[in-house]
């Protein structure tokens, strides 16, 4: 029989092993008592069936105006619910089981995601997600940006009287119109316009003309303004203004080659005294024609000194005349003396070859008509750009001519030298243009036509020299079709409402395209028909009710590159860069199925007339008629 020790485990021992084992068992189960709130109760968790919606989210919504969605569930045990929204748009909130958001115009036009979460008295739980597409407002501004005064000049355009409206496609093939509203400031919206695409169609002033523009896009806030030349509230002088140029001292030695010139880039006006400086004290007196200067508006006269050493025109000397105001018919005396402009220096190397090349390559290029290597002072920092110079002639002004290089007799590469010239004024910079033009001519109904649009024109802020040499920066579209026809050969049966397609040019990348369509039995007539389309694809289907039917039309497709163009937002303006090139249709000829034919009264009086339409700024047409 085993035996124990005493000292080891006696009753004592054991006694305080037994206390101690005991405790270390009550201390937990007491620490879990006092955690739950004593030992005397307990509680379970449960989670009840989940709620089922019944109801649907409108999903008509529109910017400015309240949405509202009624929120229903069911419950099977009869379980009350709360609702809370778990994601959505800024502004939206639920009261009770009620949802209301009334849409931005940020939030307009785009896709706004909801989840609704909705939870039960016993937890039982289910979400509901949607989205809302509320339609939204087109809205926008036509204020364009002048050249006057040195600085440019907020002109915004009167929006109140034409047309602004959007035409959205439907599931006819055809086009809702939804009118908009303008204002006298330049603002202009149209209303509950759904998301995507649509075409909007404004009238608007294009250097004084009223143009007819189509804008493909999807964009909800548009700029329709564009840089202009001078003060479109420059007061037209229709009695002419005399220039008398009395003793003004020369500070560059005169040559035979040697002219003179008068320009007001702010009044749109301009003069040319014939013949050359005889002597070192120039006198001469001469009309001016364009606007009226005038100082209150900032606006100066610059007399202009211009000598010619083989093809280079380059201007030596200048005078400014910023205190003139001048009145209908009257006559400004100028005094004073010339300072010399210099400093800096240009070297031309024009790709000639390069643009030839392009120009060759366009079906029906005659020409060229035009072919000039420019330089410009802007008389502005020139952060808008530069307007192409033949445009400053069809409203009757100059711009300020630096350097001049006429290019029609040179069909290889040329490097010029060194060229020097100095600023003009004492805010601009300078701007280069290369223009290379040929034209298409075209006799219907016994008129002749002839459109000096085919061809290129490139202007930049980048001043040529030996190693950066002048080039074209966007090739022609290529392919083009009307109707699956040959955009170059006559058509006679295209549809009221057809499709110009083309494909991407082998070079540049352009930001966007211009479709100009002109009826040419009405240019030179009160009311000229002359569309212009915009585009960011390669290819315009032309809405229905537009072309009218049995009608001859001539197409203009240009392809653009515009260095800051945002095209969807701001069409028209070009940036301190730009370049287009241009191809002239045949003549297309619309179906029985285009608009209800209108006469054009004042070109009906004028049956057999000499037309020649030439570019303007982003394409737009100048039209001069001679009757026969």
């Amino acid at each position: 029989m085993p035996s124990y020790r005493a000292s080891v485990v006696g009753p004592v021992a054991l006694d305080k092993v037994l206390r101690f084992v005991t405790l270390a068992l009550l201390v937990p189960a007491m620490l879990f008592a006092l955690a739950c709130g004593g030992g005397s109760s307990s509680t379970t968790t449960t989670v009840g069936p989940a709620p089922t919606f019944t109801s649907t989210a409108p999903q008509i919504a529109s910017e400015g105006i309240q949405y509202s969605y009624a929120i229903t569930t069911t419950t099977t045990d009869n379980s009350t619910v709360t609702y809370t929204m778990t994601t959505g748009p800024t502004g939206a909130a639920i009261t009770g089981s009620t949802l209301t958001w009334t849409p931005t115009h940020a939030q307009a036009r785009i896709s706004n995601g909801f989840t609704i979460t909705a939870t039960t008295s016993n937890n039982g739980v289910f979400t509901q997600t949607f989205n809302i597409t509320p339609t939204g407002n087109i809205n926008g501004t036509a204020v364009d940006n002048a050249v006057a005064g040195g600085t440019l000049v907020d002109y915004p355009q009167d929006m109140s009287s034409v047309t602004v409206e959007v035409l959205l496609p439907n599931n006819k093939g055809s086009f809702n119109r939804q009118a908009g509203t303008g204002d006298a400031s330049g603002n202009f919206t149209i209303p509950n316009v759904p998301a995507g695409n649509y075409w909007l169609h404004l009238q608007r002033m294009d250097n004084g003309a009223v143009t007819d523009n189509y804008l493909y896009t999807s964009a909800s806030d548009i700029d329709a303004g564009q840089l202009v030349i001078g003060r479109p509230d420059a007061v037209r002088a229709t009695s002419g203004v005399t220039i008398a140029a009395q003793n003004i001292a020369l500070s560059v030695p005169v040559t035979s080659s040697d002219s003179i010139a008068w320009v007001s880039p702010d009044a749109k006006s301009s003069g040319a005294p014939a013949g050359a400086p005889a002597s070192q004290t120039y006198s001469a007196t001469f009309p001016q024609t364009g606007g009226l200067i005038n100082s209150s508006k900032g606006d100066s006269g610059y007399l202009l000194h211009y000598t010619t050493s083989g093809p280079i025109t380059r201007e030596v000397e200048s005078e400014t005349f910023p205190s003139l105001t001048e009145t209908n018919g009257g006559t400004v005396s100028l005094t004073g003396s010339m300072t010399a402009n210099t400093g800096s220096t240009t070297d031309p190397v024009v790709k000639v070859s390069e643009f030839d090349a392009v120009n060759t390559a366009i079906p029906g290029f005659t020409g060229p008509t035009v072919k000039n290597f420019t330089m410009f002072d802007s008389a502005y920092d020139g952060s808008d750009g530069f307007l192409p110079a033949n445009l400053y002639a069809a409203s009757g002004s100059t711009p300020i001519q630096l350097v001049k290089i006429p290019l029609a007799t040179i069909t290889t590469d040329t490097d010029f030298g060194s060229i020097p010239y100095g600023l003009v004024t004492s805010k601009g910079v300078p701007f280069v243009q290369f223009e290379d033009l040929g034209s298409r001519s075209f006799s219907i109904g016994g008129s002749n036509y002839s459109f000096q649009n085919n061809g290129q024109v490139t202007i930049t802020n980048v001043i040529p020299s030996s190693s950066n040499s002048t080039f074209p920066a966007v090739g022609e579209p290529l392919n083009s079709t009307v109707d699956g026809k040959d955009f170059f050969t006559n058509q006679g049966s295209i549809s009221g409402a057809p499709q110009i397609a083309w494909a991407t040019p082998t070079f540049g990348a352009p930001s966007s395209y211009e479709l100009t369509v002109v009826n040419p039995a009405t240019l030179g007539g009160a009311n000229p028909e002359i569309h212009y389309f915009y585009t960011f694809s390669t290819g315009v289907a032309i809405p229905p009710g537009i072309l009218k039917a049995n009608t001859s039309y001539v197409f203009i497709l240009q392809a653009m590159l515009f260095q800051a163009n945002n095209f969807q937002a701001a069409p028209f303006r070009m940036g301190t860069n730009a370049a287009w090139t241009s191809e002239v249709s045949a003549v297309m000829t619309t179906n029985s199925t285009g608009a209800a034919t209108v006469r054009n009264r004042a070109a009906a009086s004028t049956s057999r007339r000499q037309v020649l339409v030439t570019p303007g700024a982003n394409g737009k047409l100048s039209v001069t008629v001679t009757k026969k």
